[in-house]
């Protein structure tokens, strides 16, 4: 699939892992819909973007149903389709059981797996016209156990078993899902979270770029319907 002139959407695209998702997209000529809950600084990539390909950017919650509705409707409005969707956008507060309000849990769970539903639900009713491809960025915390972490890791769980089935339900469509699960990687929120890492030593936010931009391509038409763990340097 050669991705020039394939229209995409990024959700928390303004900085990390979904920044550099969008960098590499716009490379390719992707012409792009980035959205982020950070205003200042999703203008702030969207300005850098536009030097290399045709962006519109919006801040927005992925928790927001209508939000989410208008964009997509706003992406056909502009594009006449959406060929690829990567769902991103995420929020962690590790916490213990004991420390976990309701409004923590809550909040992680409807960034991280609410807002991947809402967004993956709009574009699938274009998409499912011409086909597509879906990439969700999960975690290794979806996988193994997190102490501390619990409504993140439960979050991302779902997630996983989310893109999985997605996977098999979307197929009718010839709409592939992804499911990328990146272990500890060198993003701002990361360098606050653990403040004392080496991250020159962690896996880096455009080495997930690279692995995503490869399932976009023919390259990843073989490997769909499973999850897909990144814990370093590809290269």
């Amino acid at each position: 699939m050669n991705l020039q002139g394939k229209v995409a959407i990024v959700t928390g695209a303004s900085r990390g892992i979904g920044k550099e998702i969008a960098r590499r997209l716009a490379k390719n000529r992707v012409r792009l819909g980035i959205i982020s809950r950070n205003e200042k600084v999703l203008k702030e990539t969207a300005k850098e973007l536009k030097n290399l390909t045709e962006v519109y950017y919006k801040a927005l919650d992925v928790r927001d149903e209508n939000g989410v509705k208008e964009f997509v409707k706003d992406m056909i409005n502009l594009y006449g389709r959406i060929d690829i969707l990567i769902n991103n956008a995420g929020y962690v507060k590790p916490l213990s059981l004991l420390e976990t309000t309701l409004e923590d849990w809550k909040m992680q769970l409807d960034i991280n797996l609410t807002g991947t539903f809402l967004m993956t639900r709009e574009v699938v009713r274009y998409m499912k016209n011409y086909g597509g491809k879906i990439v969700n960025i999960a975690s290794t915390a979806g996988l193994t156990p997190r102490p501390g972490w619990s409504a993140y890791a439960a979050s991302k769980a779902g997630v996983v078993n989310f893109s999985l089935t997605m996977s098999e339900e979307l197929k009718q469509y010839g709409i592939k899902v992804y499911c990328v699960a990146p272990g500890r990687t060198a993003t701002e929120l990361r360098r606050i979270l653990a403040p004392d890492e080496d991250q020159s030593k962690i896996l880096q936010p455009e080495n997930v770029a690279e692995l995503v931009e490869t399932l976009l391509t023919e390259k990843g038409d073989y490997i769909d319907g499973q999850v897909i763990v990144i814990r370093k340097k590809l290269f």
